[in-house]
C-alpha cells in the first residue's frame, strides 16, 4: 500500500513540478535513483573484474602447466640453409659494391 502511494505522491509531484514542495520530493527521487544507479554499477563492475581475473587466472595457470614433449620448431639443416643463404647474399652485395656497373649520367 505505501508503494502505491509514494508513487502517487510521485506522479502529483511531478504534474506540480513547479511547486517548491514538489520540487523538493522530485529531487529526493533523483538522489536516490543516482544513488542507486552507482551503486548498481559498482557491483556490477566488481563482479566483471573478479570475471576477467578468473580468466586471466586460468589463462595463466594453463600456460604454466608441463607441456607435452614437443617437437623442435627449427631442425638443425633449416638453420644452416637459412646461414648459407645470408652468405650468399653478403658475398653478392660485397661483389656488387666492389664492382659496381658504369652507368651514364643521364642529366649531361
Amino acid at each position: 500500500m505505501s508503494h502505491l502511494h509514494s508513487y502517487e505522491k510521485f506522479l502529483a509531484s511531478w504534474r506540480a513540478r513547479h511547486e517548491p514542495g514538489a520540487m523538493r520530493m522530485l529531487t529526493i527521487f533523483y538522489w536516490r535513483t543516482m544513488v542507486c544507479v552507482a551503486a548498481l554499477l559498482f557491483v556490477v563492475t566488481l563482479i566483471w573484474g573478479s570475471w576477467e581475473m578468473q580468466a586471466s587466472l586460468s589463462t595463466l595457470d594453463k600456460l604454466k602447466a608441463p607441456q607435452k614433449k614437443q617437437t623442435p620448431i627449427l631442425s638443425r639443416k633449416d638453420v644452416d640453409d637459412t646461414v648459407s643463404l645470408f652468405q650468399k647474399k653478403e658475398a653478392r652485395y660485397t661483389f656488387l659494391q666492389t664492382n659496381a656497373s658504369s652507368t651514364p649520367d643521364p642529366s649531361r
